[in-house]
């Protein structure tokens, strides 16, 4: 039996990306009456729009995002025929629930999204990283539009939009035509695929690490140097749920560290709030992602002709795992202890005469057909 750990992988090769600022945000006082007024000329211009994945030259027309109290209110040119118009808003960054709206040369029409309706009890056994954001059920909501002879003013339906928002727009017409914010292209209304927004205020750096061995988790909070003294707060949320939380104080220039428990919580959330920037309505959060990678085994070779099966390994961290070879029957034929290093690579296992099946630690259980020279076949 041989463990070998994958060579390091080299660096990747930096390709030059398209332009993708932010959306600017500024605090404006408007009337969704259809009419834009003076206070919109204070807001700066949101982002053009990129071609779409088909590649066609996208059109012109740009739109503003203003903040008034109560949400993001959007101004966009009225459509021509045949032509419509997405927004997506993402409110918290967190993928976990967000908006729609559908504009045509006529109508506005609303969606609500969630990965899962935890109230009612949905929530899948692994957590909402077996869903992706494109399966997400979504329902009607009511959306506050008015279009005049020049633009769309909407407000974009949300529970609480924060300065981690994320926000794109689409805008699609006949024989592919259209441009977008979205990566790649991509005219989806998906929450992923937005962009984000500048709220003012000074700016933090957060990031997280994770201990497999004790599952503790490690928050590190750097404020820029010119982040005043602040009573910030922090909560972990599952399924947009919250399950925790606790302060924060911060001064700039100091990096603050945050520890917990893990809990076995798949795709939770780390947030960081802080109260609004003298120039902005939106409260400042800071999302971090808790992603823990799953250990993963697999067969390579299910049918063994030469009495060598391949295993590959994708571990966190470097941990022993029994591997026990049986017969046909369930009656092992081998025992051993395999240590795994951290990160990927292979185990080859020479199999005994009349081996059927592998069991390592919970990690594989895999019928092996081992086919003889001759032709036959054992270990059904």
């Amino acid at each position: 039996m041989r463990v070998q750990p994958d060579a390091p992988e080299r660096g990747p090769v930096a390709v030059a990306a398209g332009p993708r600022p932010a959306v600017a945000l500024a605090v404006a006082a408007v009337t969704i009456d259809g009419v834009v007024e003076d206070a919109w000329q204070d807001v700066p211009l949101a982002p053009p729009l990129l071609p779409l994945s088909t590649g066609r030259r996208p059109p012109r027309w740009r739109a503003r995002v203003a903040v008034v109290d109560g949400g993001l209110v959007v101004t966009m040119p009225t459509l021509p025929p045949k032509w419509t118009s997405t927004w997506t808003l993402d409110p918290d960054g967190t993928r976990t629930t967000w908006t729609v709206v559908n504009v045509d040369a006529r109508h506005a029409r609303g969606l609500s999204c969630t990965l899962v309706d935890v109230a009612r009890g949905d929530v899948p056994e692994g957590g909402a990283h077996v869903i992706p954001s494109r399966a997400a059920p979504c329902g009607p909501v009511p959306v506050t539009a008015a279009q005049g002879d020049e633009a769309w003013e909407i407000a974009l339906p949300s529970l609480a939009p924060t300065r981690a928002a994320r926000l794109s727009w689409t805008v699609q017409g006949p024989e592919d035509r259209g441009g977008t914010w979205s990566r790649g292209g991509k005219p989806e209304p998906w929450p992923e695929l937005g962009r984000g927004v500048v709220a003012g205020g000074p700016s933090v750096r957060a990031s997280a690490s994770h201990d497999a061995v004790t599952d503790r988790w490690t928050v590190t909070v750097v404020p820029g140097d010119d982040f005043p003294p602040t009573a910030c707060t922090w909560a972990r949320s599952w399924l947009g749920q919250p399950t925790d939380g606790g302060d924060v104080p911060l001064v700039g220039g100091t990096a603050a560290a945050v520890a917990f428990a893990g809990d076995g919580l798949p795709d939770a959330w780390w947030t960081l709030t802080c109260p609004p920037a003298a120039d902005s309505l939106l409260p400042r959060t800071w999302p971090v992602r808790l992603d823990v990678r799953p250990d993963r085994l697999w067969l390579v070779t299910p049918v063994v002709d030469d009495g060598q099966a391949t295993l590959r390994f994708d571990v966190a961290a470097d941990r022993t795992v029994p591997l026990v070879v049986t017969d046909a029957r369930g009656r092992p034929l081998q025992v051993a202890d395999v240590a795994l290093p951290a990160g990927t690579g292979r185990v080859d296992v020479t199999l005994v005469p009349g081996a059927a099946a592998l069991v390592v630690d919970g990690l594989l259980s895999a019928q092996v057909v081992v086919v003889r020279p001759d032709g036959a076949a054992t270990g059904r």
